[in-house]
């Protein structure tokens, strides 16, 4: 916000209103440089001339802390809402923040922290169930699976501490991350189940059989929560297909090296079914999980245009 800005559309109409009717009070503000205070204001900047020609009383709070600046905090899930849909002048800017209010639940904070307690919950099941990867080089980060649930722990991480401090810069990590967990985890979902339909031993090792609520705690509730987190609590990805196939290849590419290094240590591949094939067969199956992965960004995306197309096309 520039200085202008702040002096025409608040201190003019709003607060110069109130000194002429004779309120007394104290306006509180951020340290947004616009206000005209903060370490890097310059003492006579125009803000600050005008509080002083209008003997205005302001105070300056921490911006960052919701304990003394509520409004912050408040402000995130709005936000985020009005990212996903086109505005294209005042009105329309209003009429999305007002819907965005009305939509903020306590949810938003519990979707995060339910994420993080079924994560939790998976990784204390691992070290309280040993099997031979327990001790093996690599432990369970040998798995796909394992590695795309620690991308999403972070994710969901970073969300939930956006959520309690209002940081703007973890809000775009978690964005970040949720890019790359949320297709990665989708493509482990895809490739679990159908190869655990056709045979669960191209996946499972007779050593590693899950119970069901197991099961589901690593191959199906990661992929719900990160989806529903995207499509509803999160502004559009903007990512190109392009982007998209150099992200999926990063991970076929990184993680390639590390499963043939696990196995020269440990003498068996995490999954199966990579032993059953040879060194193309093997080719084969990580391209074709690159290109998955990068299918599941672009569909991931067009969903994300499906969820919200009703405001998109009530706008336009």
């Amino acid at each position: 916000m520039s200085h202008k800005v702040y002096i025409n559309q608040i201190l003019e109409p709003k607060v110069k209103k109130r000194i002429r009717r004779g309120d007394k009070f104290v306006l509180e503000e951020d340290g947004d440089s616009g206000h005209g205070g903060g370490p890097t204001a310059k003492k006579n900047n125009p803000v600050a001339r005008w509080k002083k020609d209008y003997g205005l009383e302001t105070y300056f709070n921490c911006a960052g802390s919701p304990d003394f600046a509520p409004i912050e905090t408040c402000w995130q899930a709005p936000k985020a809402y009005v990212q996903k849909r086109p505005h294209f002048n005042e009105q329309s800017l209003m009429e999305l923040l007002l819907e965005g209010w009305e939509k903020v639940t306590i949810s938003n904070i519990d979707e995060q922290f339910l994420g993080l307690s079924s994560f939790t919950f998976s990784y204390i099941w691992l070290v309280d169930n040993p099997t031979p990867i327990n001790d093996s080089y690599g432990w369970h980060f040998q798995y796909l699976t394992i590695i795309g649930l620690t991308i999403a722990t972070l994710s969901f991480t970073a969300g939930a501490l956006a959520d309690l401090t209002s940081s703007t810069r973890l809000f775009h990590i978690k964005n970040a991350l949720s890019i790359c967990s949320t297709p990665l985890e989708v493509l482990v979902g895809m490739l679990y189940w159908s190869l655990r339909v056709i045979d669960k031993d191209l996946v499972i090792p007779d050593w590693a059989q899950l119970p069901l609520f197991a099961d589901l705690s690593f191959h199906a509730i990661p992929q719900v929560l990160l989806v529903v987190d995207f499509l509803l609590l999160s502004p559009p990805w903007r990512v190109t297909v392009t982007q998209a196939m150099g992200l999926s290849s990063a991970f076929a590419v990184l993680y390639w090296p590390w499963v043939q290094k696990c196995f020269e240590h440990n003498g068996f591949y995490p999954y199966p079914i990579f032993g059953m094939f040879g060194l193309y067969g093997r080719i084969g199956l990580f391209i074709l999980s690159a290109v998955t992965m990068t299918a599941n960004t672009v569909a991931l995306k067009w969903l994300y245009g499906m969820a919200n197309g009703t405001e998109l096309k009530r706008r336009q």
